[in-house]
């Protein structure tokens, strides 16, 4: 019976599989719902990567699960990933024994992008975190506060700042696209349509993130204020992280969904001249699916009951 290899991302946003057999059948790769362990909790959380492992066993019915490696928005802490674990082992009691690695999204991504080796990690998604492995191998961080109090440079965050630009402008601060920008995201074309989009409709204020970078591509002043003011408190967030932190190598790499945009790489590029003038900003030597799958490969041999520290 072959064997079926999982690996697991879960975001603020999205949640994302790849499994593999290792008789080079075709990938299975599968999206579900967001997975944030602070947002979503841990019955939750357990329910979506629960149901995407059981949605990849239904296309490779002759497989048996050997093996999960999942890394996980909110996981910060060992008994958070522990009692995730718990959750959700009991979601897939039916199976049989299976190997199961829990970690935070910043270790996997840290895996993705250097391996073993040290360097630094920016993550900016739905949220943002910094994560970094010194030189002596010790895993530092900071941010990642959560959308109540922080996570700079986030989508979150940049959307609220726009959205505070918008509400400026039209209480006859300076002028913005922005406002109509806001006004076509959340379909509301007065004030109180506005208020009822974010305090009733709790309309996604990370949705904004992509209209306000399309906006300050475009050259609106404002936009790309608030694009330049968010990044740099990210990168000023990894500066201090550094300075406080044993040596590392100097090299940052940038993860999360924002990362995917050209204009938030060329104002995070820019930032991180100002606040880390030494490092370099590489790419990662493979996506964070692919090092869930080749960490979950490793655990062979190893108790069935692994949890990340």
């Amino acid at each position: 019976m072959p064997e079926l290899i999982v690996g697991l991302d879960a975001g603020g946003t999205k949640t994302s599989l790849l499994a593999r057999t290792p008789d080079d059948a075709a990938d299975v790769r599968l999206r579900g719902p967001a997975a944030n362990l602070l947002r979503a909790g841990r019955e939750e959380t357990a329910r979506v990567l629960a149901s995407l492992v059981r949605t990849a066993l239904a296309t490779r019915p002759r497989a048996r699960l050997s093996a999960i490696c999942a890394g996980v928005a909110g996981a910060g802490s060992p008994d958070a990933r522990k009692s995730l674990s718990a959750s959700l082992r009991h979601n897939l009691r039916d199976l049989k024994p299976f190997h199961l690695l829990l970690m935070h999204d910043g270790a996997l991504a840290l895996e993705a992008a250097f391996g073993g080796l040290s360097g630094l990690i920016l993550i900016a998604g739905t949220g943002s975190i910094v994560f970094a492995r010194t030189f002596g191998g010790d895993t530092v961080r900071a941010g990642g506060w959560g959308y109540v109090i922080g996570d700079e440079g986030s989508g979150h965050a940049i959307g609220l700042r726009g959205l505070r630009a918008v509400t400026d402008a039209l209480d006859g601060g300076e002028a913005t696209d922005l406002v109509r920008v806001v006004r076509e995201e959340f379909g509301a074309a007065s004030r109180r349509e506005l208020l009822r989009a974010v305090y009733r409709c709790k309309k996604p204020i990370a949705h904004l993130t992509k209209p306000i970078l399309g906006a300050a591509s475009a050259g609106d002043s404002v936009a790309r204020r608030v694009v330049l003011q968010e990044v740099r408190l990210l990168a000023r967030t990894a500066a201090a992280l550094v300075s406080r932190s044993p040596p590392m190598r100097p090299a940052v790499c940038l993860f999360g969904g924002l990362s995917q945009s050209a204009t938030y790489r060329a104002y995070m590029e820019t930032a991180l001249s100002e606040e880390l003038p030494s490092f370099e900003l590489v790419e990662s030597r493979q996506s964070q699916l692919e090092a869930a799958v080749r960490v979950a490969t490793s655990l062979k041999g190893k108790s069935t009951g692994s949890v990340a520290p």
